[in-house]
């Protein structure tokens, strides 16, 4: 059993809210799935390099970091390396659309105002001729006065953004996952999957996450797959039906 010095727990819990176990694999990546946390969080996924090595893919408790340091294995319904396949079909599956970055500050700003505002969502996309930009918007209000025929365009927030290559697209993220961001300038791709990478510039940090947009079809496919069989609420297998809806708007 290994156990970690000071700075090797600091490290590693840093990640508990997002589940209550974790992934290594060897040498020395750590994977966090955020589906732990009553399932509010199954859109998002952690990758991270640490200070110290394994020899095999094995799921881990927090809890026993908190308890005494030690790393103990964690019971899951799901084989860990059988987890990180899934996810390494989905990055290498898909192909990119979309790739810029989106600067700390205006991620912070942006969160501050859709705080303020009750924003449920940010959208992430791209129209002909013009910037990729981000906006927050209330989702919940949009649809329903979208619904009751009733529709105010105007109540959102949004921030053009540095394209390094783009084509039309839309993605949605829920504006809780975007809170779960550590804080750092950020390279983003959008894959033509559902699949958006965060890459941190400074942090040694890569989040995972897929598109939520609304729609009845992401609420059947949350239903109909099993959480070990599936990352980020894709079974591989089935990611290909997502992509002729990268460019929809629902």
């Amino acid at each position: 059993m290994i156990k970690l010095n000071h700075k090797q727990i600091k490290q590693v819990l840093q990640f508990s809210n997002l589940n209550d176990h974790f992934i290594l694999v060897p040498p020395s990546r750590m994977f966090v799935f955020g589906e732990g946390k009553n399932s509010n969080e199954r859109g998002i996924c952690l990758e991270t390099r640490m200070n110290f090595s394994v020899d095999d893919y094995e799921s881990f408790t927090f809890e026993g970091i908190k308890r005494n340091g030690n790393l103990e294995k964690a019971k899951t319904r799901f084989d860990a390396k059988n987890k990180i396949d899934h996810l390494d079909d989905l990055l290498n599956e898909g192909e990119d659309v979309a790739e810029f970055v989106i600067p700390n500050d205006t991620l912070q700003q942006m969160l501050r105002i859709a705080n303020v505002e009750k924003h449920t969502h940010f959208r992430i996309f791209k129209k002909e001729d013009t910037p990729s930009r981000i906006r927050s918007f209330n989702a919940v209000k949009y649809y329903s006065e979208m619904i009751g025929d009733n529709l105010k365009i105007n109540e959102y927030y949004e921030q053009d953004l540095n394209d390094f290559r783009s084509i039309p697209f839309y993605v949605y993220i829920k504006t809780s996952t975007i809170k779960l961001l550590k804080k750092d300038d950020y390279s983003v791709i959008v894959s033509d999957n559902g699949l958006i990478t965060f890459e941190g510039f400074s942090k040694n940090l890569i989040y995972y996450l897929r598109d939520q947009r609304l729609g009845a079809y992401v609420e059947n496919q949350i239903s109909e797959i099993d959480s070990m069989d599936s990352v980020l609420l894709f079974d591989p297998r089935r990611a290909k039906a997502f992509r002729h809806r990268i460019n929809s708007h629902i």
